[in-house]
Parts: C-alpha cells; sequence; structure tokens
C-alpha cells in the first residue's frame, strides 16, 4: 500500500526524470524530529550493548558511554569525537531547562572532570551505557546524577 508521502509524479525535463511528490509528508512523519529519530536509535540497543571503559569495539558492541553516544550519532550521519569532554566540547550549550530529545548531557561521577555522557530522553529520562548494566535509562532528576550534573550540548 502506498502512503501519501511515497506518492510522486515522475515528469520528464529535458533527458532527465524528475520526480514531484503530489503530496507533502503526513502529520505523523513531519513530526518526527532529529532528537526523536537520535533517542529511538539509542533505545534499539538495550540489551545489545556491553559496557568497556574505554572501548570502541562497534563490531561486537563492546562500548562505554560515549561510544555509545559516537555510534548513535553516527547512524543518524551526524560526527562526534570519542570521549565526553571532546564531546562536551562540541555544539551549542543547552541550559538544563531548555533540553530537548537527542541532546548530550555530561556529568562528573568520579572528580572533578567530565567523565560521563548521555542522551536525553525527554522528561527528565536520559538513556546511557553503564558499567555492569549496558544501556539503561535513568531518572536525571534523582539524587545521583542531578548532582553529578555538569552541562548539556545540542548537536545536529
Amino acid at each position: 500500500m502506498l502512503t501519501a508521502a511515497a506518492l510522486s509524479l515522475s515528469i520528464l525535463a529535458s533527458t532527465s526524470v524528475v520526480n514531484v511528490p503530489l503530496f507533502g509528508p503526513s502529520t505523523a512523519e513531519a513530526a518526527i524530529t532529529t532528537g526523536d529519530r537520535l533517542v529511538g536509535n539509542a533505545e534499539w540497543y538495550y540489551g545489545k550493548v556491553t559496557y568497556v571503559f574505554g572501548s570502541r569495539d562497534l563490531a561486537n558492541l563492546r562500548l562505554d558511554c560515549s561510544s555509545f553516544t559516537q555510534l548513535v550519532y553516527k547512524n543518524l550521519n551526524i560526527s562526534i569525537p570519542w570521549g565526553s569532554k571532546a564531546q562536551a566540547a562540541k555544539g551549542r550549550y543547552v541550559s538544563r531547562s531548555s533540553l530537548q530529545k537527542g541532546d548530550l548531557v555530561f556529568f562528573r561521577t568520579h572528580g572533578s572532570a567530565i567523565d560521563h555522557v548521555a542522551i536525553y530522553q525527554g522528561g527528565g529520562r536520559i538513556i546511557h551505557n553503564l558499567p555492569n548494566r549496558g544501556i539503561v535509562s535513568s531518572n536525571m532528576n534523582d539524587s545521583y546524577w542531578s548532582s553529578r550534573y555538569v552541562t548539556a550540548r545540542h548537536i545536529r
């Protein structure tokens, strides 16, 4: 069955065929943002990734937190560096109150430097890769994550 978004009219223009859409994207298709796609892609990895500190083993999905976020962004053709500190230097600053789905959220879990990154899911939740747990969704407003929050970045 063809959807309205898939219908198009082929027009012969000179020597090339140009496909002209008959209808624009449906309301549901138009409402899906890059942030939604980033979150959906990240959620696909539930149960599939093993956390290994410092690892970027994409073939076996043995990743650390920043190689996980790097992979999710790469799947949407968005290039970000490896390393939570390096990722925190990209994109533009976003205040905690202005977070959007797909934004990167950074934390200090040990010491004074940024050492953890997560993807904002919306509704105060983050998705990230944790030791001994793999990919999980956490409430970033709980006492543990809230007290370790540093900054957030919007990268598209």
